[in-house]
């Protein structure tokens, strides 16, 4: 006789238990990166690096009423890191610093 067949389905829940998947990071760090994109963009819009939420949104190539929707609530939305590495190409916002709140907001070229 042959080796019993198991179901793909019960392999994958088994495994689950064994290994349980871990997010990378936590819903707290999560809403602190969000809120330090958002810290930035006012940083930038103080110093006249932006001069309107639509100029951020059309550089970013972001739909405005996505980025008015993350503003409102960046607890609940959340914006696609696509965003966060424009964010950082276009006006020098340090990623370490976006993502960890350590070192300095802009990157000295």
């Amino acid at each position: 006789m042959g080796r019993k067949k198991i179901a793909p389905e019960l392999i994958e829940e088994r495994l689950q238990k064994l290994y349980p998947k871990k997010p990378a990071i936590s819903e707290a760090e999560s809403i602190a990166i969000r809120f330090r994109f958002l810290e930035a963009v006012e940083y930038l819009m103080s110093v006249g690096g932006v001069k309107s939420y639509t100029e951020l949104s059309v550089r970013l190539e972001m739909n405005y009423n996505s980025f008015k929707r993350f503003k409102k609530d960046p607890e609940k939305n959340q914006l696609d890191v696509m965003y966060y590495a424009r964010l950082s190409q276009y006006y020098n916002i340090s990623t370490s610093w976006l993502l960890t709140g350590r070192g300095v907001m802009i990157e000295v070229e």
